[in-house]
């Protein structure tokens, strides 16, 4: 896969000959990239929900009105109690559909 990064172009293996899978890791560095949550050098690490969830926190919540920051940690609450611990790249569209579900059996 190829990339570019602050103005630099990166080529890296996905280390896979199925193309459907090269194509989803290139995706998922792109979106690092974009979110400035992937810096060459740091070969193999990936970001986890928590990391995800505390960085939302520590850019946005410094302009939310008080009622904004409740709703917020409280949503994030219920969020971490099933993503916490997952890597990004684990959180596919069933594991979501798997929450959705878990969660409407608790209301």
């Amino acid at each position: 896969m190829s990339y570019t990064m602050n103005g630099e172009q990166y080529q890296e293996s996905t280390k896979t000959a199925t193309h459907a899978v090269a194509m989803k890791i290139w995706k998922q560095r792109e979106a690092e990239v974009a979110l400035r949550l992937f810096q060459v050098g740091w070969p193999g690490e990936r970001i986890t929900f928590d990391h995800l969830a505390m960085n939302t926190t520590n850019r946005t919540s410094k302009t939310w009105s008080d009622n904004s920051k409740a709703a917020f940690e409280n949503s994030k609450r219920q969020l971490m109690k099933f993503f916490s611990g997952r890597m990004l790249t684990n959180i596919s569209s069933d594991v979501i559909r798997e929450y959705r579900i878990s969660d409407a059996n608790n209301l």
